[in-house]
Order: structure tokens, then C-alpha cells, then sequence
């Protein structure tokens, strides 16, 4: 016989309930009633002896206990038989795959793989895209998939705003370590200018617009930035136009958290860390 998660999860809440209605009567009473004392002391003759309710107690605890064992087990059983089939389904379609640590990396997205909870996520660059959501047949990791993807394109900027909008911000931090006191450096943080991007964006389009209008560029998560700063990576300049380039950092920089993970487009590609953002071809 099949182990039927949802009917067994449903018997063990009854008897849940059967254990709690013995304490309803003390829990229903409100302490204003005039015979609130008189309640009491009904529910307390009707009280079972503690070692009848803790045999039931523990009966329970060893029955929900095996509940929960049953059910990894089966889950893991039945998502592995659906992450095999998804898999192989992907591969039919000519995409890239590669396998991760805890799961795949497909295309410019990474499947991360709750295998025990039956359970998916979708990550652009190793920042989360998509939550854990619950599997249970293939088709429900195809449609997150397909989620995913279409939130990356719709945050992708139109590749003249991509482009203007970059260098412009650059040259906005460039001014900035210009002043009295600054480092004087070609290199800005990457964490720094994702900050300064952001408000470029809104500058730009408020240029253009009424201060009271509505704005299209207000969100940026993590991976759209990281997804758009990949994008800006693979766009053809001509020879000696300006553009910006990206250097890596010190390990001690990567471990305070300076570095961002950039090259995810394509899951053949490994991922690449970098700390700055450096103009060249200029």
C-alpha cells in the first residue's frame, strides 16, 4: 500500500485535537465570567489522570515521529524520480546543464535541490531568484524555471540605457575620489557602485519626467544588478570606445564581503568573483 502523506498527516491531527479538547474547557472559560471559578472546577473534575494523558502524549510523539521519517523518505524517493526526469527533459532541449554540489546549473540559472523537503529554488549569480517552493511533479519545477527566467529579462535595461547609465555612474564615483582627502583611484568598489547605479537610474529618468511622475526603474535586487552588469560584460564596443572592465580582489577583500559573483549567463562558464569596476579601451 502507498504511503499517503496528506490522509496520514490528517489522522494525526484528530487525534491531536482529541488531546487538546481536554484542555478546552479550561482554555474557553473567560476569566470575567462570573462563574469562571465554577467552570474550573467542572473542567477540573473531568480531568483525565496525568499518566493516562502522558501515555496518549507519548504515544502521539512516537506516531509523529515515524510520520515524519515516512515522509522524507518518500519524498526523497519520489523527488528524486522528478529531478531525473526534469534533467533529462533539459538536456532533449540542447540547454546547458552542469551539475552543483546541491544541484544544477541550467542555462544562466542554478536549481537548488531541497531533496529531503521535496523542495526547489532558483538562483541568478548564487543570489536567490526564486524562494523554496514545493515539487511535486516535474511541471512544477518547469513553471518556476520559466518564472525565473522572465523576471531575469524584465530587469534587464534596454542595452543604450545599460550602457549610458553605467559609464555615467562610474564617472559619478570618479568624481567623487577626486575630492580633497579621496583615494585618487581608477578603481571603484563594485559594492559602491551598485549604490550609485541605482540612484543614476532615477536621476536619468527624472531628467526627463515631472518630479511626481512614476518611475520605471525604482527595484533593483541583487540579481538583476548582477544580471545586467553580465549583460553589459558580453556587449560589443568598438576598438578604443570607452567602457568599463572588472577586476578581482584580495582574498581578504572577497572575505569582508567586497566581492560579487559575475559570469553566470551560461552554466559552462565557471563563476567569477570581482571587487571593482575599472574604465578601459580609453
Amino acid at each position: 500500500m502507498s504511503f499517503d502523506e496528506k490522509a496520514q498527516m490528517k489522522a494525526l491531527q484528530k487525534e491531536i485535537l482529541k488531546i487538546e479538547q481536554v484542555f478546552s474547557a479550561f482554555t474557553k472559560i473567560k476569566s470575567n465570567d462570573a462563574d469562571a471559578l465554577d467552570k474550573f472546577n467542572k473542567g477540573l473534575k473531568k480531568l483525565p489522570p496525568g499518566q493516562i494523558i502522558g501515555t496518549a502524549v507519548e504515544e502521539l510523539r512516537e506516531k509523529i515521529t515515524s510520520f515524519i521519517q515516512q515522509s522524507q523518505q518518500t519524498r526523497m524517493e519520489s523527488f528524486g524520480r522528478i529531478e531525473a526526469e526534469f534533467i533529462r527533459n533539459t538536456r532533449k532541449q540542447h540547454k546547458s546543464v552542469r551539475e552543483q554540489a546541491r544541484g544544477w546549473r541550467i542555462g544562466p540559472l542554478e536549481v537548488e535541490m531541497d531533496r529531503e523537503q521535496s523542495r526547489v529554488r532558483f538562483l541568478y549569480n548564487r543570489e536567490v531568484l526564486l524562494p523554496w517552493q514545493s515539487v511535486f511533479c516535474k511541471e512544477d519545477i518547469e513553471k518556476s524555471e520559466l518564472k525565473a527566467l522572465d523576471m531575469l529579462g524584465k530587469s534587464l535595461l534596454p542595452e543604450p540605457t545599460l550602457i549610458k547609465t553605467c559609464w555615467e555612474t562610474y564617472q559619478n564615483l570618479k568624481i567623487l575620489s577626486n575630492r580633497p582627502g579621496a583615494n585618487h583611484s581608477e578603481l571603484v568598489p563594485i559594492d559602491a557602485f551598485y549604490r550609485e547605479l541605482r540612484a543614476q537610474l532615477v536621476r536619468t529618468q527624472l531628467e526627463t519626467k515631472k518630479p511626481d511622475s512614476k518611475l520605471n526603474y525604482i527595484e533593483m535586487p541583487r540579481w538583476a544588478f548582477l544580471y545586467n552588469l553580465d549583460c553589459y560584460r558580453t556587449i560589443r564596443f568598438p576598438d578604443q570606445t570607452p567602457r568599463l572592465g572588472f577586476q578581482a580582489g584580495s582574498q581578504m577583500e572577497v572575505s569582508k564581503g567586497m566581492g560579487f559573483v559575475l559570469n553566470g549567463l551560461d552554466a559552462l562558464e565557471d563563476y567569477k568573483t570581482f571587487c571593482y569596476v575599472i574604465a578601459v579601451g580609453s
